[in-house]
């Protein structure tokens, strides 16, 4: 079920970005298609060149939340001399290339790892113009795998986190973009608890739907791990008491409590 893995597509860890929190300031996110907006129909006359830009289209409206998709944008009033900007709920498109006054061309932005899907407004600036959002100008970004994550005690070996994920094949990754495993729809992987996060993605990190998961066993509350735990304690030069609750003694002090993950 699980393989050696291969080294990933750079990890955009300045991306990582709650679900339901906003892609930028003012920016907003919609956890479903159900709020009250206006609607832009795009059988309507052209509204006049002083009414500024309106957004009717875009294809796809939907992508991967690490961004790169290649998206059409349609309205009224674009600029062509590049003075057309375009933001996916307050966040700038990776690039703008408007062809006429109702047609650009865009790259959705990355919005970092989610575990829901997230809608966002496409909206178009020209000059001190932007365009009002309605419904027709939303974009998908797809969630990662909503994995059923269940830490656990191996005997006397590390806590570990054991995962199932929906959908697949997915792959996890660790915090530094290396791929580490890949298990199928379904099935489980048991991952090593450590410090830092985990991720499960629908492709990559770089071209995919990733969501994270905590590796650290401290607010689990797993009182295992004493293999571990008495191996650092020998290490440091003290010396381990105890079996299944042991305590670490060095210098007539002695403490029974699993080393904390190191604050980040």
């Amino acid at each position: 079920m699980a393989r050696p893995g291969t080294a990933a597509a750079t990890l955009l860890v300045a991306s990582i970005a709650a679900a339901g929190a906003t892609l930028g300031c003012g920016g907003k996110l919609f956890s479903d298609s159900s709020d009250d907006q206006s609607v832009v129909d795009a059988d309507v006359p052209p509204p006049p060149p002083d009414a500024g830009p309106v957004v009717t289209k875009v294809e796809p409206n939907q992508g991967p939340s690490s961004g790169g998709t290649k998206v059409q944008v349609s309205g009224f009033n674009f600029a062509t001399d590049g003075g057309t900007s375009i933001t996916f709920a307050n966040v700038p498109a990776l690039s703008v290339t408007c062809t006429s006054d109702r047609e650009c061309a865009t790259v959705s932005p990355p919005a970092g790892y989610i575990q829901r899907p997230q809608f966002a407004d496409v909206q178009a600036t020209v000059g001190k113009q932007t365009s009002k959002p309605n419904a027709n100008d939303q974009f998908t970004f797809a969630a990662g795998p909503d994995c059923r994550a269940t830490p656990f005690c191996a005997h006397f070996a590390d806590p570990e986190l054991a995962l199932s994920c929906p959908g697949g094949p997915v792959t996890f990754y660790d915090q530094n973009g290396a791929d580490i495993a890949t298990a199928d729809a379904g099935s489980t992987w048991q991952a090593p608890m450590t410090c830092g996060i985990l991720l499960a993605c629908y492709g990559t990190p770089g071209n995919g739907s990733c969501a994270p998961y905590s590796l650290d066993p401290d607010p689990a509350g797993l009182q295992c791990g004493t293999f571990h735990f008495c191996k650092d304690c020998v290490k440091a030069g003290g010396y381990c008491l105890g079996d299944s609750n042991p305590m670490c003694c060095n210098g007539g002090t002695c403490t029974a409590q699993l080393p904390a993950c190191p604050s980040q």
